[in-house]
Order: structure tokens, then sequence, then C-alpha cells
């Protein structure tokens, strides 16, 4: 009986950013102002960064 050889569907890598649950900010300001209304409404200590894989703005905790 002849063997079946079944040709896999090659699927492409999708390289999934570290940072694709947490927020984005399309400007450094927008996300300073975010930063500043969380301070207020809780004592945790936020910093800004531009990510280095989507080029957007988040917020980290200091």
């Amino acid at each position: 009986m002849p063997r079946r050889h079944f040709v896999k569907k090659h699927v492409p890598y999708e390289h999934k950013a570290p940072c694709g649950r947490k927020r984005t900010f399309t400007s450094e300001t927008e996300a300073l102002k975010a930063a500043e209304s969380q301070v207020l409404t809780s004592a945790v200590q936020l910093k800004v960064y531009q990510c280095p894989y989507c080029t957007k703005w988040h917020l980290s905790k200091m």
C-alpha cells in the first residue's frame, strides 16, 4: 500500500510585538495627560516612553 504524503500548508511567521495588549497613544502629550489623570485617581507613578516596536507611546510604572 503506498504512503500518502500530506503537504502542510505554509503559515508565514507573524511577529507579535510585546506591546500588543498595552494602551497606545499617538503622541507624547496625549500619553502625559493620561499619566497625570491616572496619578490623580491612584497613587501609582507612571512614566511615558516611546515603544521601539510600534513607535507609539505607552505608560509604565516607575
